[in-house]
């Protein structure tokens, strides 16, 4: 890879200061690759994953820094601005193994079909069920030499399958869409703990949103009330919100919410708080109001880059450095608040295992546990809490700006402001978007991401839908007109970069993409194409153009398989598909 010193993404920067000779995505690379005749090995990162960093040791193994740098292409990417590769590889390690997650590797042909993919992987396979690194790059190595027409010929199968899963499933929509997206949410959900699935335990922040509006707006919507409030409380009270500081980690690793993967991001709290805000909506609930307000507050107090923009979260390379800032020795918490921290879940043997070993620390981590008698009991002790954990240093933080985290902090304030008349996000929201609009615009087109300051990348069509979001939420919040007209003209400027056969590709093509990637699922927030599409049905109900509509219908169009399979994967999507049918009376349910 390019020298440490030159690269900019502090991630990427990080993960290539070993001896693997790491390459970027692009098409020199892809050249390289059919000149060796040697398959390529993409390792996508996350900096919101600790197993993305976790995998930085396997690449100092002797035996497997010699085979990627002489019998393969390694190429390592960050998932933020290359989401085609992510979906692609998200994709084929559901099909080959069944679930993917943090770090994604996806081998392939120089011809970019693929041979295998995974997610994180140990140095060797202790379990059957999770494959070694080492185990695998022999495997590959073996089978390129020694089976090459069968390889071949498997990784044209894959192909086929890749395409399929990147590919845009067209279909007309069928009736009673909100039932059924309702009814697949409750098939789904956990009654026993809240939330949907069981461990790892993710806010699933699209899902939230649609069942709070679902609740909200369905005629028997209150006969799933009780369930929204379970999750609500499960998600506020126990080990993923930070109680002393504001903010939620990004996930647990356990059904019961107690165990979070340490280290807070701007992406996943604004989609959490999006979600939210729509919960209270429908739930009328002073404390969870009082949450966001504690959450937005730690947000714009501490991710502030001193320029107007935001950073993208704690430094999870330095994840030690996060663990001290969060965990306490039962003996430590008892001095500080003078009773007994049991009253917090906290234990001698602690409450809070290694995340990565599962073993023992003799760490806890403060939480509520629902209880509202513990809460009110602790009184000035919770605050003599919140004041030594505020002595400590602060967790370092990524010295990168995104621009979709920061697109959707100034969507999420502006509607948080007219919503709960808070004025002070308005004017926070507004600050942001002049920053953009200053930092991030370069002639005429959008960078994905400041690294030190610096721009780099392209906006993809996460970026740019999350930005039009925002420009949309400010005209509502202020109506002023040049915010809805240049919501109109990004809006617009998204549909000529992205637009695809009545579909939305998530990047720009190129002579070295992948695959054009389609994707109405959503992750941790709305897909692309789903904030694009509910911002379809926004420019219609503000303009009243009958343009915004047909290109929402043809969107529609365009995933409909998906919605009639998965409308609660997509629950963006469907969001977006009844506030049009709400908007036009074009169906009752």
């Amino acid at each position: 890879m390019e020298k440490n010193n030159t690269l900019l993404n502090p991630l990427l920067r990080w993960m290539a200061e070993g001896p693997i000779e790491w390459k970027r995505w692009n098409t020199e690379t892809l050249k390289r690759a059919g000149e060796l005749d040697r398959p390529l090995c993409v390792c996508v990162v996350s900096s919101t994953s600790r197993w993305s960093y976790a995998m930085k040791e396997n690449f100092d193994e002797p035996e497997i820094v010699k085979m990627l740098n002489n019998d393969f292409i390694p190429v390592l990417c960050d998932t933020s601005a290359a989401p085609h590769l992510t979906l692609a590889a998200k994709a084929m390690a559901q099909i080959m193994l069944g679930h993917a997650g943090w770090p994604l590797f996806l081998f392939m042909t120089p011809q970019r079909e693929p041979i295998f993919a995974s997610s994180y992987m140990p140095k060797q396979s202790a379990d059957s069920r999770v494959p070694g690194l080492l185990d695998v790059l022999r495997r590959i190595k073996w089978l390129w030499l020694m089976k090459r027409p069968q390889i071949n010929e498997a990784a044209k199968s894959y192909a086929v399958q890749m395409k399929e899963a990147l590919s845009p499933y067209t279909a007309p929509v069928q009736s009673n869409l909100a039932s059924r997206a309702s009814s697949q949410l409750m098939e789904e959900a956990d009654r026993s703990y809240g939330g949907w699935g069981e461990a790892p335990k993710f806010p699933q922040a699209p899902k939230l949103l649609l069942s709070a509006w679902l609740c909200r707006t369905m005629p028997d919507g209150e006969k799933e009330l009780p369930f929204l409030r379970r999750t609500v409380a499960a998600i506020c009270c126990g080990g993923l919100y930070d109680h002393l500081g504001g903010g939620f980690h990004d996930y647990c690793r356990d059904r019961e919410w107690l165990q979070p993967y340490l280290g807070k991001h701007a992406g996943q709290n604004t989609a959490l708080l999006a979600a939210l805000l729509e919960c209270w909506r429908v739930l009328k609930d002073d404390g969870l109001l009082n949450i966001i307000e504690s959450s937005i507050a730690w947000m714009l107090k501490t991710l502030d880059n001193g320029e107007g923009l935001f950073l993208s979260g704690e430094d999870l390379s330095r994840s030690a450095d996060v663990d001290a800032y969060y965990l306490w020795k039962k003996d430590d918490a008892d001095a500080v608040l003078k009773s007994d921290s049991a009253l917090l879940g906290m234990s001698q043997e602690g409450n809070y295992p290694d995340p990565l070993t599962r073993k023992p620390t003799g760490m806890n981590l403060p939480f509520w546990g629902g209880s509202a008698d513990a809460h009110s009991s602790l009184g000035e002790a919770e605050e003599r809490l919140r004041a030594a954990q505020n002595a400590r240093p602060l967790p370092p933080l990524e010295n990168k700006v995104l621009l979709r985290d920061n697109a959707c902090l100034a969507a999420v304030l502006a509607r948080g402001a007219r919503l709960a008349e808070r004025p002070e996000w308005l004017t926070a929201s507004e600050k942001i978007m002049t920053q953009i609009e200053k930092r991030m615009i370069l002639d005429g087109s959008l960078v994905n991401a400041l690294y030190d300051s610096q721009p780099e990348g392209s906006a993809t069509l996460d970026d740019l839908s999350v930005l039009v979001w925002a420009y949309i939420e400010l005209h509502r919040s202020t109506g002023r007109q040049h915010y809805l007209d240049s919501a109109v003209s990004w809006g617009k400027k998204c549909d000529e970069l992205f637009g695809s056969d009545g579909a939305m590709q998530l990047t720009a093509t190129s002579d070295h993409e992948l695959l054009p990637a389609w994707d109405a699922g959503d992750d941790y927030m709305f897909s692309g194409a789903a904030v694009m599409l509910n911002n379809l049905v926004s420019l219609f109900s503000l303009s009243t153009d009958a343009f915004w509509k047909s290109r929402a219908e043809r969107l529609i169009a365009a995933f409909g398989g998906a919605l009639n399979e998965y409308p609660a994967a997509c629950a963006g999507f469907t969001l977006g598909t009844l506030r049009l049918w709400q908007s036009t009376g074009a169906e009752k349910e």
